[in-house]
């Protein structure tokens, strides 16, 4: 066994558990059919400097999953619809060290 298939079994056991994370989406890619991924959601909010005294605050939705779960390479404006809310993803951003991706999203 190789130390990514290790990383990948203990990915598996400690972050994608479903009984501890129970975030079930649906990721329709651009060209092709929607499938269930299972990961991370978090939509928290964030101070944006505006140049001024002033703050604005927004929020940044971002959703992580385990990358050997999806079918196909993520790309610009594929879906994802998180309890019946569908987001654009604007950014995926996969990372060979985790081995998982982390989609920038924005609501539709």
């Amino acid at each position: 066994m190789t130390l990514r298939d290790q990383v990948e079994i203990d990915l598996e056991k400690l972050v994608f558990n479903t009984k501890d994370l129970p975030i079930t989406c649906i990721y329709t890619p651009v060209t092709g059919t929607g499938y269930t991924i299972v990961g991370y959601f978090s939509n928290e909010p964030v101070d944006v400097d505006s140049g001024s005294y002033a703050s604005i605050s927004s929020t940044a939705p971002k959703f992580r999953v385990q990358t050997s779960k999806l079918k196909s390479i993520v790309k610009k404006g594929d879906l994802l619809t998180i309890n019946d809310v569908e987001y654009n993803i604007v950014k995926p951003q996969p990372s060979a060290l985790t081995g998982t991706t982390e989609f920038y999203l924005t609501r539709n």
